[in-house]
């Protein structure tokens, strides 16, 4: 169906691909994967006619197509899903499909056969089909994309990144309905990054890293590569159950939260400065002291309420000890100021 060799294309005196050769055959979903960057855009608008590759050959049904216009591409059975969808915003979701339907503008009854089956396959586009495709959801919009390209009733759809985007319930609507496409006797060539999602429709697949073909296969050999995730830029994931807990883990988790705290901050920031523990050294019995006085005045003024001349005992009872103290005795005597008269 689709042989391309040796392609080398790019923008500008950038060189993107580097000898892409790949091929699809008749009835097959093939997949192209490959990290950002890796050429997977640039290829499949080379093969569609939007670039045209500086080197290299793209024939389809043995027919030479490199250099020709989308257009030309279209009139021989190849449709074209672009990165980010590239629809009509400003024009009705119904509009957009009459413009991918133009090639069969002189033939009403194909035009109607065509635009029912894309209104099976979709029915939210004929249910908006006043609407203005800019107001659509993102995997609406992903519907009409596939939909405009498929009213020119292509031989080989090449679609390019169709989940890129969309929550899962829509991307399994979206490959379900390629799978369908295919087991009608559709090609497809489908761009994506996520080989869980491809891998599972697809007959055969190829990996591209920096613009070469690094990895191809079919979809099972692909799938079970050591080198699909390092050419992805991925790294395995050990299972969360597998993964050994240290037990000094454990063990903070049982202590308080200030110890917690204390036991993470660094060592330095946990000892006190010598200086800072020589001035607290000195300033303990001074401040000892003051609180014994404070403690001691507090109880003679208590004994000077109950009146003077009687020699009576007075006890006061603090949080951290017992002090006594008899009227008349030397030791009131002391704590009393004199009195005039």
């Amino acid at each position: 169906m689709l042989t391309a060799g040796d392609l080398h294309a790019g923008y500008g005196s950038a060189e993107v691909l580097h000898g892409v050769s790949l091929r699809v055959g008749v009835g097959e979903i093939v997949a192209l994967l490959g990290a950002n960057g890796a050429g997977k855009t640039t290829t499949l608008r080379c093969l569609a006619g939007a670039l045209r590759p500086a080197r290299g050959e793209i024939r389809i049904e043995g027919h030479v197509v490199h250099g020709r216009s989308p257009a030309d591409l279209a009139r021989i059975g190849v449709g074209y899903v672009p990165e980010g969808r590239g629809i009509a915003r400003s024009l009705t979701v119904g509009e957009n499909l009459r413009l991918g339907g133009y090639l069969l503008r002189r033939d009403a009854a194909a035009y109607r056969r065509q635009l029912d089956r894309v209104h099976e396959m979709f029915p939210v586009l004929r249910t908006t089909a006043d609407q203005r495709a800019g107001t659509l959801s993102g995997g609406q919009q992903q519907m009409l994309a596939i939909g405009r390209a498929l009213m020119g009733a292509p031989k080989l759809l090449l679609v390019d990144e169709a989940s890129l985007g969309l929550a899962p319930i829509i991307i399994d609507t979206l490959y379900d309905s390629l799978a369908t496409l295919n087991d009608a006797g559709m090609a497809l060539l489908v761009v994506e990054q996520n080989p869980g999602r491809i891998l599972p429709i697809a007959h055969r697949a190829y990996v591209l890293q920096k613009g070469q073909v690094v990895l191809e296969g079919t979809a099972d050999e692909v799938r079970r590569s050591d080198l699909l995730l390092l050419y992805l830029g991925e790294a395995p994931v050990t299972p969360i159950e597998d993964t050994p807990v240290e037990e000094p883990f454990h063990d903070a988790l049982e202590v308080t939260h200030r110890e917690l705290t204390v036991a993470t901050q660094p060592a330095r920031a946990r000892a006190p400065k010598p200086k800072a523990a020589a001035t607290a050294a000195k300033k303990a019995p001074v401040k000892k002291a003051a609180e014994t006085r404070a403690r001691a005045t507090k109880a003679t003024t208590a004994s000077r309420s109950q009146g003077t001349g009687a020699k009576t005992t007075k006890t006061t009872t603090a949080k951290i000890g017992r002090v006594t103290t008899v009227e008349g005795s030397p030791a009131a005597k002391a704590r009393r100021p004199d009195r005039a008269g």
